[in-house]
């Protein structure tokens, strides 16, 4: 429970990444409660524009923006905050080519981890509606082309994060592709999507572990 609750505070999880030197885009979390005015100019000096807005303990995109000049920044922090009562997150504009995910589970003391899929947005940016919309333009392929020097610091970079969180049971460790090819770490996501269509059990199938197998793994995980 805490290590989940660690994971979903997107600043928190990205502190713990930092301490490991996990590549990542610059950040800032300002305080609950701050005015826009003073998050603005917080968010002005140390990023600049564009920048991403989003909730620290939201998922699925939710409250999440894009800013790219100050005339948009009230109402995104204002929608991002609910008001000033919820956290944020700021971070800098990434110019997103596709997102990469990695699956892992915890099975009788060791770890499992996939390979890397792929998520690929023409938009750059995965919103709430690409992920669960029938007429989504985002792709989902669990068995990309992706460099093996790529897939490899992927891997490195989640097994270090994974292990030094103890994260127990599943997860799936997500990372932003940049056109120039640069890693960005993003976020953990302790209780990942499990429909026929995520790549949480998808990665896992394409190891040779189907569903009913997997579920049998995190019981047996559960139990122990």
């Amino acid at each position: 429970v805490l290590v989940s609750a660690l994971c979903l505070d997107k600043a928190i999880c990205r502190e713990r990444a930092d301490r490991f030197s996990l590549p990542g885009a610059k950040w800032i979390a300002p305080p609950l409660g701050l005015s826009p005015e003073g998050a603005m100019e917080m968010a002005e000096a140390a990023l600049g524009y564009p920048m991403f807005i989003k909730p620290r303990s939201l998922g699925s995109s939710i409250g999440a923006r894009g800013i790219s000049c100050r005339e948009d920044f009230y109402s995104a922090y204002t929608e991002a905050s609910d008001g000033l009562k919820r956290r944020v997150i700021i971070e800098e504009h990434v110019d997103i080519d596709s997102e990469l995910e990695i699956s892992v589970i915890r099975h009788k003391g060791k770890y499992i981890f996939t390979k890397v899929g792929k998520i690929k947005n023409e938009f750059g940016f995965y919103s709430y509606g690409d992920k669960y919309s029938p007429t989504s333009p985002t792709t989902v392929d669990p068995k990309p082309c992706i460099p093996r020097d790529i897939e490899e610091k992927i891997l490195g970079y989640a097994r270090a994060i994974v292990s030094s969180l103890e994260i127990r049971s599943l997860a799936r460790v997500d990372f932003f592709l940049d056109k120039s090819g640069k890693i960005y770490f993003n976020e953990i996501n302790t209780m990942p999507g499990f429909t026929a269509s995520s790549l949480f059990p998808n990665l896992f199938f394409e190891m040779g572990i189907d569903a009913c197998e997997l579920l049998q793994m995190l019981i047996e995980e559960a139990l122990s």
